[in-house]
């Protein structure tokens, strides 16, 4: 799995636990084929349909756990490039 690293502004938080959290997404046929890796012996990596958020974009990114990845983020960077979102993300 990867550390918790923003999946929009790449903000490290592996040694502030709880300035973020992962969220996981409606997952597509292709992520749920993907996934089934993991029930190898020995399989490592990620899991497809979740993605690690800071605290800032990680309440845009829940509003939209409903759609896969791919549809999601889109929305999210579009969401997330307020003005207002990212003066306050200068700060949190």
């Amino acid at each position: 799995m990867r550390p918790p690293i923003c999946a929009i502004c790449e903000k490290d938080f592996r040694d502030t636990p709880g300035q973020g959290g992962m969220v996981s997404f409606k997952l597509s046929e292709s992520d749920r084929e993907n996934n089934r890796q993991f029930e190898k012996r020995g399989f490592v990596g990620h899991p497809a349909g979740q993605e690690w958020f800071c605290a800032t974009h990680y309440p845009v990114a829940q509003t939209y756990r409903h759609l896969t990845y791919a549809e999601a983020m889109p929305l999210i960077r579009q969401r997330t490039r307020s003005w207002f979102h990212s003066f306050l993300h200068r700060f949190f």
